[in-house]
């Protein structure tokens, strides 16, 4: 992970980050997990877009793989524009189940002590919306930023698994306008947030590096993210545009076309270099 090493940024001042209620694990664990049937669609899709025949499309179960987006996502993205009216924001799940509940309370503690009034929360489980007296009693409106109470929601599993790679405007707008992203693990210990910020140029935060891939390959893409255990945050457009170049080169099929399938398994960028020339921390 690249830590805030104290070097010149892009702002004057950074935001100090009060500790809270859970301590994050002192030893970081790897991931070994597929994709998911989200994911496999996604892989699916990257591949047609880019030109593959379905007989072309490598098997996402074969091996370890990166998770892909389709360049349509890309261009959708872009479309929203990437101006920074936020600060933080967490849009999602919390009470759909208690392990998703147990992984996110941290966002709860996160957003009572560093949230503005230019910042974004919101509840979206649409189960509990719909027995909104029992979402009542589970959760309490945390200040002028929480819509919870206010707004609807797309969450991903609580549709069939042949809409899951619905596109919503409303959550990437509100990453792409957002300095920061909470992105806390869900009923597994990561989440496609973590790609979904840094493909929305918003930084990442997390609340250790497990939660930040499914595989050892996607950990050594070195992407630049804030934990829970950093003393201070502050934004920084240089990372945010260095986690974009390097997200569509490794996360996107933009630069791979069939006659250039080699490209799938180009060596991974030295990162160890790269860190010690920008004073980074450690991974």
């Amino acid at each position: 992970m690249r830590r805030h090493t104290g070097e010149a940024s892009d702002t004057p001042s950074a935001t100090p980050i009060p500790p809270t209620s859970r301590t994050p694990p002192v030893k970081d664990i790897q991931n070994n997990i597929r994709l998911s049937p989200r994911l496999v669609m996604l892989w699916n899709q990257s591949h047609l877009e880019a030109g593959f025949g379905l007989d072309d499309i490598p098997d996402p179960y074969a091996e370890p793989r990166i998770a892909l987006y389709p360049a349509s996502f890309i261009e959708r993205v872009k479309h929203l524009g990437f101006a920074k009216t936020r600060d933080f924001n967490f849009r999602g799940a919390l009470y759909i189940d208690e392990v998703t509940h147990r992984n996110r309370q941290w966002v709860l503690d996160f957003a009572r002590a560093n949230f503005t009034e230019s910042s974004y929360f919101q509840v979206t489980d649409r189960n509990a919306r719909r027995r909104n007296w029992l979402l009542q009693r589970r959760h309490k409106i945390l200040g002028p930023y929480d819509r919870t109470f206010k707004q609807a929601g797309f969450v991903p599993k609580e549709r069939p698994v042949k809409e899951r790679d619905f596109f919503d405007d409303d959550y990437f707008r509100l990453m792409s306008s957002s300095k920061f992203t909470l992105c806390p693990a869900g009923d597994a210990p990561w989440s496609m947030r973590f790609y979904e910020a840094i493909m929305s140029k918003s930084i990442p935060i997390v609340e250790c590096r497990q939660h930040t891939g499914r595989n050892a390959l996607e950990y050594d893409i070195g992407y630049r993210y804030y934990r829970l255990d950093d003393p201070r945050i502050e934004y920084r457009a240089d990372w945010v545009e260095e986690n974009f170049r390097t997200f569509l080169r490794f996360q996107t099929l933009t630069e791979k076309r069939p006659e250039n399938r080699h490209a799938e398994s180009e060596p991974w960028p030295d990162h160890a270099q790269r860190r010690a020339a920008s004073g980074g921390g450690s991974v």
